[in-house]
């Protein structure tokens, strides 16, 4: 959400292949679930038609990927216990959200969503 504010965010929901393309509004539901394939959102002609300035990939980590980073810069967002797929790119690690009265500017319902870089 705080990025779309700043920027044109365009979701693509994929698992072994590209199932949804679209401008980033709060989503409630995700197509796929049926194992990951990193190889088919970071195809060439798909880049080429999109036309991202940054790939932000938030994943586990497990699935066959290209073993050549695309020319675009791409950020791997690895949940906890995950892996970075390839040797390549920038990975960021996420956590559990903190939830509490003692969460600062977030009441007893609301979380935070925090992550950190890892240096590669």
């Amino acid at each position: 959400g705080l990025m779309a504010k700043h920027y044109e965010v365009v979701v693509v929901e994929c698992d072994t292949r590209i199932c949804r393309v679209y401008p980033y509004r709060p989503i409630e539901s995700a197509t796929g679930r049926g194992g990951t394939d990193f190889r088919p959102p970071l195809k060439p002609d798909f880049l080429k038609a999109q036309q991202p300035d940054v790939i932000v990939y938030f994943t586990d980590g497990d699935g066959p990927a290209p073993t050549e980073p695309p020319t675009v810069p791409v950020v791997w967002a690895i949940t906890e216990n995950g892996k970075k797929p390839v040797p390549w790119g920038t990975e960021i690690a996420l956590s559990e959200p903190e939830i509490g009265a003692n969460v600062l500017n977030f009441g007893t319902n609301r979380g935070v969503l925090r992550f950190w870089r890892h240096m590669v």
